[in-house]
């Protein structure tokens, strides 16, 4: 995706109202707790959902990632919109091929070692990788016992088609997601945006993949 397209889709997302819906699903779908969660985001764009989940656990940190810098520019914006506390985020840019290596924002390189996070964003991107299948079996692999991956996975829908066509995504099929989580011994849980959400629901799925403790 180039940078005009990729101003342009946050244009659409800011104007829309697409990202307070992706914070108000998320808070009525993830449980609130106090824990000092670890969360990593991949292809933020404007942070939303890894924003989200720090309101939603007030001592948790955040790694927020996208693959090229100047993407980021947005999520800078957001962490004062949303009134987050700067200090527990650090910045980076990742590959969703390789999501376990990590370069920060002050030049340092950094490879994610197994069962480090507690959640995994990672917002319709994952079609981007090299090859998908293996782009979520090393995002699992990341997850602590107990952890879960996160994807607001772009539908089968008309307008999921239509803007992933546009942004030339590839959509990874739901039964994907099923198929490789009976093969790691994960939960999945496939939940369908509700209306209540528009324009959310046009274009996305909720997927959660659960890691057993």
């Amino acid at each position: 995706m180039d940078t005009m397209f990729y101003n342009y889709y946050n244009t659409i997302m800011r104007n829309t109202g697409f990202d307070h819906k992706i914070n108000q699903f998320l808070h009525l779908n993830i449980p609130t707790k106090n824990n000092n969660y670890k969360i990593i985001e991949f292809g933020c764009g404007t942070g939303v959902t890894g924003l989200t989940l720090l309101q939603i656990f007030p001592q948790a940190n955040l790694v927020s990632t996208d693959i090229k810098s100047h993407f980021l520019e947005k999520l800078e914006k957001n962490i004062d919109k949303l009134n987050v506390n700067s200090e527990r985020i650090s910045i980076g840019v990742s590959d969703i091929s390789q999501p376990h290596v990590i370069t920060l924002a002050n030049g340092e390189k950094i490879v994610q070692v197994k069962e480090e996070f507690d959640f995994i964003c990672a917002g319709a991107n994952i079609g981007y990788g090299d090859n998908p299948k293996v782009s979520i079996e090393k995002l699992y692999e990341m997850l602590k016992p107990g952890g879960s991956i996160l994807n607001l996975e772009m539908n089968s829908k008309f307008w999921g088609r239509s803007i992933s066509a546009l942004y030339n995504y590839e959509i990874i099929p739901e039964e994907i997601f099923s198929n490789l989580a009976s093969k790691l011994g994960a939960e999945i849980t496939i939940t369908k945006v509700p209306l209540k959400f528009f324009p959310l629901n046009l274009t996305r799925t909720f997927i959660q993949i659960k890691k057993p403790k």
